[in-house]
């Protein structure tokens, strides 16, 4: 097993029950359905590292973040074990339209999501159990 460590930010859009996801263009989680977000650049802060993916991978402008904390998940994909340390916020508000297709990068395109059987990476299916949990009043 080849260990691996990845700390990124991550951010949680949600409209009426949906919830904003990437289509993952490839790393460990190709295919799937991610958060949008991604790695801090040097000198940038988390908060900014937060808006500047959302605007690459999405097209939106997020303009009210809320910190929601740090959410960390190990697992083993094909030959490679994966530490993941997300720092995660969620967009109070956004601005702008979604594009369509991918950034030409890690992202094949953002989509509005309900269906929470799918493929989803750790980070998206916890964000599913908080806002559940979240609109149940936990």
């Amino acid at each position: 097993m080849r260990p691996h460590r990845h700390i990124g930010v991550y951010v949680i859009l949600a409209d009426a029950g949906r919830l904003l996801l990437i289509q993952k263009a490839r790393g460990h989680y190709t295919g799937w359905l991610d958060l949008p977000g991604g790695s801090i650049e040097f000198g940038e802060s988390p908060e900014e590292c937060a808006r500047r993916e959302v605007c690459e991978e999405t097209g939106l402008t997020v303009t009210a973040l809320e910190l929601i904390g740090v959410w960390s998940h190990v697992g083993t994909y094909g030959d490679d074990q994966l530490h993941h340390i997300g720092i995660i916020y969620r967009a109070r508000s956004w601005t702008g339209e979604l594009i369509r297709g991918g950034d030409g990068q890690d992202s094949n395109g953002p989509v509005w999501h309900d269906n929470h059987e799918s493929s989803l990476t750790p980070f998206a299916s916890q964000a599913c159990g908080f806002l559940s949990s979240r609109a149940h009043g936990d």
